[in-house]
């Protein structure tokens, strides 16, 4: 694809040699967004939790910048769960990225199918991460998360799964969940070279003088 990077590079970042990837800060990264709002719709959104009723999805300007859409989700608290199904199954890209406003608790989750059977990887405002061995792996974001505030927040789904079950591979990645009223904007997934798997890419730790591979 001419984007600089060989096909073998791109392989083994779980990155696409036929499609050309984005110029980063210091480094090249793949993206699909899988839900930004600006189409002003809420299409693939549904309650699948609406106990007690009248839960609801709205596509909203976002008050702090008016040339931005957001997704507004209110209901119970926790009580209700709504769902972004992804239009078509992710399969390669196992980062995945989204802003969030929230000032309640909440839970969030990102439906994988893995070669051991279906997970939840799941994450919460929490300090501590009570990770789990069955359906559903927890990792904690930190209460800074429900301040308020518009927050990006990125995480390496495979590595989050195998921090808790080792050996455990995603094979597909197919909805984003989450209970809790507030407002959550630009879904997106992401691949690039990242050969520890904590987020920095390998390009990035080089130009540091880190070893990306620690």
């Amino acid at each position: 694809d001419s984007d600089g990077l060989t096909n073998l590079q791109e392989q083994s970042a779980q990155m696409d040699p036929c499609v050309p990837a984005i110029d980063g800060n210091g480094y090249k990264y793949e993206q699909s967004i899988q839900e930004d709002a600006e189409d002003g719709n809420t299409d693939n959104w549904d309650v699948y939790d609406d106990d007690p009723a009248a839960a609801t999805i709205t596509n909203v300007i976002d008050p702090d910048n008016a040339l931005n859409r957001a997704i507004q989700l209110a209901g119970d608290t926790t009580s209700n769960g709504y769902r972004y199904s992804f239009i078509s199954t992710e399969r390669v890209q196992f980062k995945i990225q989204w802003k969030m406003r929230y000032d309640d608790p909440y839970f969030l989750y990102v439906s994988c199918q893995t070669t051991a059977g279906h997970r939840y990887i799941y994450y919460t405002a929490s300090t501590s991460d009570s990770l789990g061995t069955a359906g559903y792996v927890h990792h904690g974001l930190g209460p800074d998360t429900k301040n308020g505030e518009w927050k990006t927040i990125r995480r390496d789904l495979q590595r989050d799964l195998w921090d808790a079950q080792p050996g455990n591979k995603i094979i597909s990645v197919n909805a984003f969940l989450i209970r809790g009223s507030g407002q959550v904007d630009d879904i997106a997934t992401l691949a690039y070279a990242d050969a520890d798997r904590d987020l920095i890419p390998d390009s990035v730790e080089i130009a540091l003088g880190l070893d990306p591979n620690d």
